[in-house]
């Protein structure tokens, strides 16, 4: 993944998780920079101010809904973020959506002009314990010879807003052993198309996988920090589909910067 997209990830949706000296650092920028979008935006033309304002409707399910909001719309930048409602805990309503409305603002900050900005929601699940949610972005970032694909996905108790993450969920060694076996799954592109190219050994070499013991350690690494406290970029990213785990692991960018592996089962720990 380039340095450009780690920066903006780390300065985006991580900076409310983070508790580390770099990100206190950043917080002043990252303040000016919402400031300097938002004034931006108020100075700026209708058009692009009725389109932060918009909302369409993802999901509706249990009491609560998963809306997505328009932040900046122009000819090279779409940024959005998600809105959530009814949830049982208010004030964890209010932390999710400030996460996702500042990593939007932060997007923004710290994009230049020729850079481009493409991101997308989907819902992969929506029922009263669990929200799945999952985040493409593309970046192009101004002289670059192509295009980069970030992902990442969020998921929480939609009562309680707890973080759901796949090592505090599911039976890692359990997917380990399967995964390095070859069984239980399918491996895609993010699109859902298979390839010839988009093989175990390259999420194998791409991560560093060696053993079950690696892997399992790797997986054990994926998604938002259950403590909230980490500043660490996770090693990957899960999200549920009809039951189903699903796994994000990070590939070279000639094999499209990451694949799915779509797991037969749910890897559930029994609660």
């Amino acid at each position: 993944m380039s340095t450009r997209i780690r920066a903006l990830l780390a300065a985006g949706c991580f900076m409310l998780l983070t508790g580390c000296a770099s990100a206190r650092t950043d917080a002043a920028s990252f303040s000016e920079a919402k400031a300097s979008s938002e004034a931006s935006f108020s100075a700026g033309n209708a058009a692009v101010q009725a389109e932060a304002a918009s909302e369409g409707t993802l999901t509706q399910a249990d009491g609560y809904s998963i809306s997505v909001i328009t932040l900046l719309r122009t000819k090279n930048k779409n940024v959005r973020y998600l809105r959530f409602s009814g949830f049982g805990d208010e004030a964890a309503q209010k932390k999710w959506n400030d996460f996702y409305a500042d990593a939007a603002y932060a997007a923004v900050g710290k994009a230049v002009s020729g850079d481009e900005i493409d991101d997308r929601f989907q819902v992969k699940t929506a029922d009263a314990s669990l929200i799945s949610v999952y985040q493409e972005n593309e970046y192009y970032f101004a002289g670059a010879a192509h295009p980069f694909t970030d992902v990442s996905t969020l998921n929480i108790d939609p009562e309680t807003g707890v973080l759901k993450s796949l090592p505090t969920e599911c039976d890692t060694a359990a997917l380990a052993k399967d995964i390095l076996a070859e069984q239980g799954y399918t491996i895609t592109a993010l699109d859902g198309e298979k390839s010839e190219y988009l093989t175990l050994d390259e999420v194998k070499n791409m991560n560093g996988i060696t053993d079950e013991a690696s892997l399992t350690a790797l997986l054990n690494g994926f998604d938002l920090p259950a403590d909230e406290k980490s500043g660490a970029v996770p090693d990957g990213w899960s999200y549920w589909e009809d039951g189903k785990v699903n796994l994000l692991f990070s590939v070279s960018h000639a094999s499209g910067d990451w694949v799915v592996l779509h797991m037969d089962g749910s890897y559930r720990l029994s609660s």
